[in-house]
């Protein structure tokens, strides 16, 4: 499979970790018995989380899709023009 990088993977890389961070205080959360209603609350900001890295995935796809033609640089996917 080749490589396929956008300027944004980054970004999306770091949105992806700190739900993982957040869905681990979560799952500890339901360990220690708290109340549902934070449980509840904290799933929300980790569904949040996980789907601003979805939307950013598929927009910075959309524009590259949109632009046409790609120029790889260094494994790294810009559009030209």
């Amino acid at each position: 499979m080749t490589m396929h990088t956008h300027q944004s993977h980054p970004d999306i890389v770091k949105r992806l970790n700190r739900a993982r961070g957040h869905l681990s205080s979560v799952t500890q959360m339901v360990e220690d018995g708290r109340h549902c209603l934070d449980i509840a609350q904290q799933l929300h900001a980790v569904e949040k989380a996980i789907q601003q890295a979805k939307r950013t995935l598929v927009l910075d796809h959309r524009v590259m899709v949109i632009s046409g033609v790609w120029k790889q640089v260094e494994g790294v996917a810009y559009p030209v023009g």
